[in-house]
């Protein structure tokens, strides 16, 4: 693999500190301790990362956008027909063995790449289909969707899931290699006077019990059933206080109004921060949150709560029981009441929820290191350019 020249085409802003861009920076990192060059085309928003081996290429910004948000908007359209003419470009000009396609712009590839028999990786971080099925203007365009997620699932070499996905692939794609992704962990040490800093930072008195999310606020995420639990829980518990990190300032401001008044003294509300300073954050934390309410994949961050060796509460959906079970987390049945409960019975059981951290800490340590998801990436990567370049059944979904 060492001298391969690859290409990544991700329709996100690079870098932010939200899950896609992560994703794409570790798959970036590996790529360069493996030898390869390293092209990474993205949006013309978000800050420059610094790899060996490894540029970042940008779309045109003639409107002068400064942001992207989650999930679809014409924003995002209008950025992915930018992204689309650069890829053209860079194709007829560059010489790539590879081509690593993120989310929605494996549509873009998969004809640009059949064209020029270039080996191609469909990135699958989400059922796109499952993504836009309540918003507008897809509600009524279900089977197309559908079928156009399928005819990029038959068009490529290998996918690259979500964990949790790989039935959904196999199924609309049963000759189709697939693995499911999983991400590296480290163990950090946070000094004990900078989580004591943070504390009094946020105005928590040391007696207070932390209950922390970390992670969007985008509406998937769950976080009315932590609104709706916050008076549930304080009303047995008044000595504790959540913190929500990840808000912009409007979102911050929305939730907020949303919590009853009597409770907002308990409510910290933090914007999105830098990935170095989320241990920091996660040490804070006496419990961990994952209210997500819907999905198959797995929260980017369930990797970060794992390794912190705090106790986590999660929703029981398919999206979570991949990487947890019972040995690992406390789980809820997606509702407020049914996460204050579960807050309450672990709160009670200080022996049960250290046991719940302490195994989910071990085991991904054991099994997320940096260097066993670099031959991860070496091995996916070896496979699919030792193979034939796939030149495509459609070039148009039907």
């Amino acid at each position: 693999m060492r001298g391969c020249r690859i290409l990544i085409v991700t329709p996100q802003p690079f870098y932010e500190e939200r899950g896609t861009p992560i994703a794409v920076r570790h798959v970036a990192h590996a790529l360069s301790t493996l030898g390869c060059e390293v092209d990474v085309l993205a949006f013309p928003v978000g800050k420059g990362v610094a790899f060996q081996n490894c540029r970042i290429l940008r779309t045109p910004n003639p409107t002068r956008i400064r942001n992207v948000p989650i999930g679809f908007s014409y924003r995002k359209l209008f950025l992915d027909s930018l992204l689309a003419w650069k890829l053209r470009g860079l194709l007829r000009d560059t010489d790539y063995d590879c081509v690593h396609a993120v989310e929605e712009a494996v549509f873009l590839a998969v004809p640009l790449c059949a064209k020029r028999r270039l080996s191609l990786i469909y990135d699958m971080a989400s059922s796109l289909p499952e993504q836009l099925r309540d918003q507008f203007p897809f509600q009524r365009l279900h089977a197309y969707l559908d079928r156009l997620e399928a005819w990029a699932l038959n068009n490529v070499n290998q996918v690259l899931c979500s964990s949790g996905l790989r039935d959904h692939c196999a199924k609309s794609a049963p000759d189709t290699p697939v693995q499911e992704w999983w991400f590296p962990v480290c163990e950090h040490v946070v000094p004990h006077e900078q989580v004591a800093q943070l504390r009094t930072e946020l105005k928590i008195p040391d007696t207070g019990k932390v209950l922390l999310y970390a992670g969007s606020f985008a509406s998937y995420q769950g976080l009315p059933y932590v609104v709706e639990a916050v008076p549930r829980v304080l009303a047995v518990r008044d000595n504790a206080y959540f913190v929500l990190v990840g808000a912009s300032a409007n979102e911050a401001a929305r939730v907020m109004t949303a919590i009853d008044p009597a409770a907002r003294a308990h409510i910290r509300i933090v914007t999105r921060q830098p990935r170095e300073k989320m241990p920091l954050f996660l040490q804070l934390a006496d419990f961990l949150i994952s209210p997500r309410a819907m999905g198959k994949n797995v929260p980017l961050k369930i990797y970060d709560y794992m390794a912190s060796g705090k106790p986590i509460l999660a929703t029981r959906i398919h999206a979570h029981e991949v990487l947890l079970d019972e040995t690992r987390a406390a789980f809820f049945h997606p509702s407020g009441q049914q996460l204050a409960e579960t807050i309450l019975e672990l709160w009670s059981h200080p022996l049960e929820a250290q046991r719940l951290g302490d195994n989910a800490r071990n085991y991904a340590l054991d099994c997320f290191s940096w260097s066993r998801f670099v031959d991860f990436v070496g091995g996916v990567y070896g496979s699919v350019l030792n193979s034939k370049p796939f030149a495509g059944k459609n070039v148009c979904p039907r």
